[in-house]
């Protein structure tokens, strides 16, 4: 709607100015013909400056970014992989960890539950376990970058 309404306003201010230049008294006639003066001064500044990019983009002006965001691209596209991997291995840890919460509530909801049980000792083993695969993990990617 706001776009329609613009447009019309466009419409309007060129249909004024161009009365205003062929029908309009002298001072009408005057900034009419200033006001075209000046449009057509910006669009040749515009044409100018697209051909003077264009001429520094042909030369060469624009290689080295285009280049640093192709080689950005191409590190991101390696790691790629290796993120999975560590995503994957992580939501394994992420998995197990439940289970061992889920296993030592039940074990506390149980009366008589002492830490030398043997569901205990291997409860811990297992957090043990994943406390290590975690630290591997962390140690592989600060590694690898």
């Amino acid at each position: 709607m706001i776009r329609f309404i613009l447009r019309i306003a466009m419409y309007v201010v060129v249909a004024v100015l161009v009365y205003n230049y062929f029908f309009g008294d002298h001072s009408e006639k005057e900034s009419s013909k200033k006001i075209f003066s000046d449009v057509k001064e910006i669009a040749v500044s515009v044409k100018d400056l697209i051909k003077s990019e264009k001429e520094k983009f042909d030369a060469g002006k624009y290689d080295a970014a285009l280049e640093k965001i192709g080689n950005s691209i191409a590190s991101i596209k390696k790691l790629l992989p290796e993120a999975k991997q560590v995503s994957n291995d992580l939501q394994s840890i992420i998995n197990k960890k439940q289970k061992v919460e889920k296993q030592l509530k039940a074990l506390k909801s149980e009366e008589n539950v002492e830490e030398s049980d043997p569901r205990v000792i291997e409860l811990n083993k297992e957090l043990e376990s994943l406390t290590n695969s975690l630290q591997k993990l962390s140690r592989n990617l600060d590694d690898s970058h």
